[in-house]
């Protein structure tokens, strides 16, 4: 992936982090956006009903473009 806007920041995160580690991360960086791109439709819907209303949260789907401002 190529970002090119040096305001976005991408981490890397382990894949055997579980749930509550993730949501930590959100939690504890505020991001303005989170794109959730790997599980299933069930479990991303699931996480983005956790993170709650304090985050613009965008699934991404294979094929599909997704715009930042």
């Amino acid at each position: 992936m190529e970002v090119k806007n040096e305001n976005i920041k991408r981490f890397y995160l382990s894949s055997h982090a579980d749930r509550s580690q993730l949501l930590e991360v959100a939690h504890t960086l505020h991001p303005r956006m989170i794109i959730l791109v790997h599980g299933e439709k069930g479990g991303m819907d699931s996480l983005q009903e956790e993170l709650g209303k304090g985050f613009e949260i965008v699934q991404g789907e294979k094929g599909k473009t997704i715009h930042l401002d």
